[in-house]
């Protein structure tokens, strides 16, 4: 578990960003820039967007905080964030480096459906990385692409969004490339792409109730071909992963914010507080009263 000094819980709800730079940039659903231009949070600030983000890095120190898991800020790294992961920066040194923030839509415009999976899926595998270390010759590519990407962004010339998304398309699939060439290669199949889909319906409800049927119905399946597919691929059932889904959320506001238990329990559709602390005892061996009163322990010591 990943606590550090300034991530102690100081506000009601978690803070959600959503697209800065200007009416422009909202209707593009889209901005890039160095991270000081678009700026960097405060260190220890925890907080979730409504849009993707890629980050890179090539100078700083400190730690990246992704859902718990602490990443060491280091020279030519990439990191891709998902729409709803809490993230916090803790930095002795502010990292600098590119930013580059956009949201669903952005992908969902593209004209070819395949291309649209293949960018969400591409994504969401990326994110599930977390963080791309580059060597000397990837680095530098990398860089070249994020100086064009940012200088059609604040040309804003004709078709400018076209090219945008052609950037960032290129981009994705060479980091998928990095990825896949550290791991087996993994074909996106119908079924590998009903599995994303099924996560992200999740990741994107889990403050709301839903039911394996209610799943099934949204992506135009039956529960017990979903069930088998989702199985079948990553060794879950498909209740297993809402569950483990709405305990990573819940994990998220006992550590970020100062909502009681009640209140936590009431967010992720819970109607009985006793049923959701034996709900959270049962997925992570502790109740959610204990899980809050380990980070306030770990905090303390690391301040100390």
């Amino acid at each position: 578990m990943a606590t550090a000094s300034g991530s102690r819980r100081t506000r009601a709800e978690l803070p959600l960003e959503d697209i800065g730079g200007g009416v422009a940039s909202r209707a593009l659903g889209m901005e890039a820039g160095t991270i000081g231009e678009i700026s960097l949070p405060a260190s220890g600030w925890a907080h979730r967007h409504t849009f993707y983000e890629i980050v890179y890095v090539d100078a700083g120190v400190g730690t990246h905080i992704i859902d718990f898991e602490a990443f060491p800020v280091r020279p030519a790294t990439l990191y891709f964030l998902r729409p709803g992961q809490v993230h916090l920066w803790n930095y002795r040194s502010q990292p600098t480096g590119y930013l580059l923030v956009f949201t669903e839509e952005f992908l969902l415009t593209r004209p070819s459906r395949e291309d649209l999976s293949r960018d969400v899926a591409l994504f969401t595998a990326l994110a599930d990385v977390a963080e791309l270390q580059l060597d000397a010759a990837q680095a530098s590519w990398f860089v070249m692409t994020l100086k064009d990407i940012v200088r059609e962004y604040q040309g804003a010339e004709d078709d400018h969004k076209s090219v945008l998304q052609a950037y960032v398309h290129v981009l994705l699939a060479r980091a998928g490339r990095l990825v896949s060439s550290a791991c087996p290669r993994q074909h996106i199949s119908r079924s590998s792409l009903l599995v994303r889909q099924f996560n992200d319906l999740v990741t994107h409800r889990v403050q709301v109730e839903q039911s394996v049927r209610a799943f099934s119905d949204q992506l135009g399946v039956t529960p017990s071909h979903l069930a088998d597919i989702v199985k079948g691929l990553t060794g879950r059932t498909p209740s297993e992963i809402i569950r483990g889904a709405r305990i990573v959320e819940a994990k998220r506001l006992l550590e970020y914010t100062e909502k009681t238990v009640a209140q936590i329990a009431y967010d992720l559709g819970f109607k009985d507080t006793a049923y959701f602390g034996r709900f959270f005892k049962r997925e992570s061996g502790v109740t959610p009263g204990e899980f809050r009163r380990t980070l306030v322990k770990e905090s303390v010591t690391v301040d100390a």
